[in-house]
């Protein structure tokens, strides 16, 4: 895989970041670097003030010991601003980004077609989506700048443990390498277990959802299945639970390893030093300063790995919110699309249908010839799956046949425009929905399209005779 393709998961959130957020991450940009500098000043006043009063001096002197004490107190209290200023920023993004998300995500739900959602896979992917799209980006663009910042303090530290010994910082960064190789090994292992899980942890939660869900609430207390759910329940989530465990207690073994190679390497550091001081090489001052430059350059370096080894995780699992955001419909407007007559002269034509569901070779519908003429009333009867409902449909263009076409006064229904026929063809499901809503929109989101007003929705639910138990509610349309 070349390095732009593997780069580009992680390009593509920073620029949904960007897209939703950019004043806000240019904020947060500047921010990381005065926060990359103000450590290093800690370090050098922690060395003035020890060297200032372990070398002998006049009354005097003790005064450049307060005015560093007095530095080190405003560095403290800078460093604590701008970490808070900081907070306030990526808490901000983060909401902003989270509303930016859900808007992406619904457009995208809405826009798919019908077929979708009759997909087990699209299920998968939507779930998994769900989960990551609100997060996910927003960390990656978070790893970055920690990343960034940690690798300035970084490079700070490291020029100043190169004036003790070249060998020191390289010493404390290859002692480094293990622990990321491992943090990249797992990341790896649980992406792929969660891919493998996801339909398995979908079940799970759709059981939770009929335990909890108003929706079946009767049904759950008429037949008694609560118990035989909620024992389902606990028996995916602890096999979920096993072997996601597993894979943990395995990484933790691992970076028990790592760990113990790092401090190796910072204790001969430390022992370095501190041999040097005995010497009178260094001093006091110096000592304490390359004691915490230690400590400081092996926490950056250990936050830059994580950094890297995160962004890899993200990287793996944004794959489940792009397949999402990639999906495109498959009932598409024509590039000519023609207007439908106002009235219907001649009537509908079934030529030749052919229809089977995507991903399937079953045959729903076999070479349907059919013709209703305008004003007649035609009843469609058989047996259950017998592709009824999915003749109409194909009626409204909910998906577009397999073979043959559908004509409205010789028009093809794909020649014409989408809007225009799914406006002009009524249907009501068997398992239509319950919108909660006000009465009033629930009549108004039927025909957005059409001049909106309070006369134009009494005058809809006068005729569908609605208008009668409507006028009765305690707030009428309101309610």
């Amino acid at each position: 895989m070349s390095r732009i393709a593997y780069l580009a998961p992680l390009v593509k959130a920073l620029q949904l970041v960007w897209r939703s957020t950019r004043k806000w991450t240019l904020i947060h940009f500047a921010l990381l670097f005065v926060q990359a500098a103000l450590p290093l000043g800690l370090l050098y006043l922690t060395k003035a003030i020890i060297d200032a009063l372990t070398q002998p001096g006049e009354q005097e002197d003790f005064q450049e010991v307060l005015w560093y004490i007095g530095l080190l107190g405003l560095t403290w209290l800078l460093i604590h601003g701008f970490q808070s200023l900081a907070q306030f920023v990526s808490e901000t993004q983060q909401h902003l980004f989270i509303d930016f998300m859900a808007s992406a995500m619904q457009e995208k739900s809405v826009s798919v077609d019908l077929a979708y959602y009759e997909n087990p896979e699209y299920h998968n992917t939507f779930h998994k989506a769900q989960q990551e799209a609100p997060y996910r980006p927003i960390q990656v663009l978070n790893e970055f700048f920690s990343l960034v910042q940690n690798a300035l303090s970084l490079a700070g530290i490291a020029g100043l443990l190169f004036f003790l010994h070249w060998g020191i910082a390289l010493l404390l960064l290859a002692a480094a390498i293990p622990n990321v190789l491992i943090k990249l090994k797992f990341s790896r292992r649980l992406y792929v277990w969660e891919r493998a899980r996801v339909g398995m942890e979908r079940r799970g939660w759709y059981i939770n959802d009929v335990l909890t869900s108003s929706f079946y609430a009767k049904e759950v207390r008429l037949f008694g299945f609560g118990p035989y759910l909620s024992a389902r329940y606990q028996e995916l989530r602890r096999l979920l639970f096993g072997e996601k465990n597993r894979i943990l207690r395995q990484r933790a073994i691992a970076d028990l390893s790592g760990k113990a190679i790092e401090v190796l390497a910072i204790s001969a550091a430390y022992a370095y030093t501190a041999w040097r001081a005995f010497q009178q090489a260094i001093t006091l001052g110096s000592l304490a300063m390359y004691f915490q430059a230690f400590q400081r350059g092996q926490s950056h370096l250990q936050q830059v790995f994580q950094s890297l080894a995160r962004l890899y995780q993200h990287r793996l699992f944004l794959s489940f919110l792009f397949d999402f955001l990639s999906l495109e419909p498959q009932v598409k407007e024509s590039p000519q699309p023609r207007s439908l007559p106002a009235k219907l002269q001649q009537g509908i034509r079934f030529e030749g249908v052919g229809f089977r569901y995507p991903l399937t070779d079953k045959e729903v519908l076999a070479d349907i010839n059919l013709e209703i003429r305008k004003g007649e009333v035609v009843a469609l009867v058989g047996r259950n799956g017998s592709g009824k409902t999915t003749l109409l449909k194909l009626l409204c263009r909910l998906y577009d046949p397999t073979a043959g076409s559908i004509r409205f006064d010789g028009l093809d229904l794909k020649d014409c425009r989408l809007a225009e026929v799914r406006g002009k063809v009524g249907i009501i499901f068997q398992d239509y929905a319950h919108y909660h809503l006000t009465a009033a929109e629930n009549i108004q989101i039927a025909g957005l399209g059409q001049p909106e007003g309070p006369g134009r929705i009494a005058d809809a639910a006068r005729r569908s005779d609605a208008d009668g138990f409507i006028s009765q509610l305690p707030k009428g349309y309101d309610n």
